[in-house]
């Protein structure tokens, strides 16, 4: 789809996590179509940090409120060893609230 082609009303939210940064009591709001880009904050960046939502995916998808997903990054550097600049893409299927959070190192607490 070109530039020209794309919706009017097509966003794109950038989120940058950062560590001690709890924001579990934050519920997200997304339009159908919009774009959500989460990335690293740079204390972050070299970190193993697993991202969970519960927003629908795909269309086809039933909003559970306890059922969590993870999210996969996206690799753009070309490094064999740099991860530094990863991010996750989330393409909202149907609009309304999510939820995320995130784990850092294996850990259970953000």
């Amino acid at each position: 789809m070109t530039t020209s082609q794309r919706p009017i009303d097509e966003q794109v939210r950038i989120l940058t996590l950062n560590e001690g940064g709890d924001r579990s009591e934050e519920l997200y709001q997304l339009k159908k179509g919009w774009t959500l880009q989460i990335k690293l904050s740079s204390e972050l960046s070299w970190r193993k940090v697993r991202i969970f939502t519960n927003a629908c995916l795909n269309e086809s998808d039933q909003f559970e409120r306890n059922n969590y997903k993870e999210l996969k990054w996206v690799y753009p550097s070309s490094g064999k060893y740099d991860d530094s600049n990863r991010y996750v893409f989330l393409l909202c299927a149907k609009a309304g609230a999510f939820h995320y959070y995130f784990t850092i190192d294996g850990t259970t607490y953000i």
